[in-house]
């Protein structure tokens, strides 16, 4: 029973490769460059039961804090992101870059983040550019993504409590 079982070996073109060392090993792309070839890019997507158009947006390392801001209504509190709250990303980040775009509208020529603060947050502190889908969006459905974004790594119990004063 023990050796009943009849295999016949055959070379393949991978074990042929690698016995000449021809095998090569391709480098690993950054998410953030396959990205940056979707900037412009356009989505459309349900929130809160309406269609909403959104624009994937780039914005340059050096302008997030100046072009971009975290929609007031947000729950999580920024002041209290340091890079123990960002731990859980920011190796991927800084190795790979962004790897899902966060979500929100402009207003008056500035990003509000409704889904993503812990991403741009991220995003500043690895010096590493960041990427956005920017849609017309009301209040209602910023709360809604905010919401949304926030089960993913749910806020404090501190910050919880914040919300309901």
């Amino acid at each position: 029973m023990k050796n009943d079982l009849d295999v016949e070996v055959k070379e393949s073109s991978v074990s042929v490769a690698r016995i000449k060392g021809k095998r090569t090993k391709n480098a690993p792309v950054k998410v953030s460059e396959k990205l940056d070839e979707q900037v412009g890019n356009i989505l459309t997507k349900p929130v809160k039961g309406v269609e909403v158009t959104f624009t994937l947006k780039k914005i340059p390392a050096k302008k997030i804090d100046l072009s971009t801001m975290v929609w007031l209504e947000n729950e999580r509190d920024q002041e209290l992101l340091d890079e123990f709250a960002i731990s859980d990303i920011l190796p991927t980040f800084k190795e790979y870059g962004q790897e899902v775009p966060a979500f929100g509208r402009e207003e008056c020529g500035v990003i509000q983040v409704a889904d993503g603060s812990r991403r741009r947050f991220t995003a500043i502190t690895a010096k590493s550019d960041f990427y956005i889908w920017v849609g017309d969006l009301s209040e209602d459905q910023m709360n809604y993504l905010s919401e949304v974004g926030n089960d993913y790594r749910p806020t404090s119990a501190y910050e919880q409590g914040q919300k309901a004063l």
